[in-house]
């Protein structure tokens, strides 16, 4: 049986995940350290205090739910949202790593989550749990994409440390680890692209 286009909320959702990952991932790279941290700090606590909110206020969560369920996962209405996640790893890869990896590896999320999850739905047949191989190849595709086209804002680590970067994140995305892989894929992928570029600078 044929799969399914995914639904029109879908895809707007798929769009606001890209389109959030990129202006994090274009800010990063445009603004200083000293404005960008306590920026996504603040952005950070304002995302979970709205999710502490809605679990603790029944009524809130519902009507909340009721007007952007069709954005939502089943599994969001009882627990921590995607964005959040991605708002969070933003915060962590950039407090940690060099502002261009930290970039690139938002955009790999940004850009490859929501790929995977389109190819994966219609296309996929090789499976590993819930996801697909032919998602997971479309996520390092996104990816791969993402790492050229913020070259020129100033991410210009090697080609070769963007691919792994960006074949890590896909790799971890395919694994489905326990933790949300909005912070999983991100934090994999900007340890993969450090390391390498610590051995280039050492060679």
């Amino acid at each position: 049986m044929t799969a399914r286009p995914p639904a029109p909320s879908m895809a707007v959702r798929h769009i606001l995940h890209a389109c959030l990952g990129s202006f994090i991932a274009a800010l990063g790279l445009i603004a200083d350290r000293q404005t960008l941290l306590p920026l996504l700090g603040a952005l950070t606590a304002l995302a979970f205090a709205i999710e502490a909110l809605r679990f603790a206020l029944p009524d809130m969560n519902a009507w909340l739910t009721d007007r952007f369920g069709p954005l939502v996962k089943a599994h969001e209405r009882r627990a921590v949202s995607g964005a959040t996640y991605l708002v969070l790893s933003a915060l962590l890869v950039f407090a940690l790593f060099d502002a261009r990896i930290a970039a690139l590896a938002v955009a790999y999320t940004a850009w490859g989550d929501p790929l995977a999850s389109i190819v994966g739905g219609r296309a996929g047949h090789w499976r590993w749990r819930d996801k697909s191989m032919e998602g997971a190849f479309a996520f390092l595709v996104g990816g791969a994409a993402a790492g050229l086209l913020l070259g020129p804002l100033g991410a210009n680590i090697s080609l070769a440390a963007r691919l792994l970067g960006a074949a890590a994140a896909a790799v971890i995305e395919l694994l489905s680890l326990r933790l949300d892989d909005n912070i999983t894929a991100p934090a994999g992928s900007a340890t993969v692209m450090a390391l390498v570029v610590a051995l280039e600078s050492g060679a």
